[in-house]
């Protein structure tokens, strides 16, 4: 059965949940910061949804709500 999951980032658990990224592993500078970009971005409005399926990383769903604009 498949599983889907939606989990939205915050500053409390993007270090735990992280961000999504296929081509990086989690201790490469690259992702390192992509995750401090998003901390910042995060406490500017930036909402950053994880998509799991069956547990891995699947996609990812990154915006800003008008009002931040």
């Amino acid at each position: 059965m498949e599983s889907i999951e939606m989990i939205d980032l915050d500053e409390e658990n993007i270090e735990d949940k992280g961000c999504y990224c296929l081509r990086s592993k989690p201790s490469s500078t690259g992702y390192i910061n992509k995750n401090n970009w998003l901390k910042g971005r995060l406490n500017e409005g930036l909402k950053y949804i994880k998509i799991m399926e069956n547990s891995k990383p699947a996609g990812f769903i990154e915006y800003v709500p008008v009002e931040y604009y």
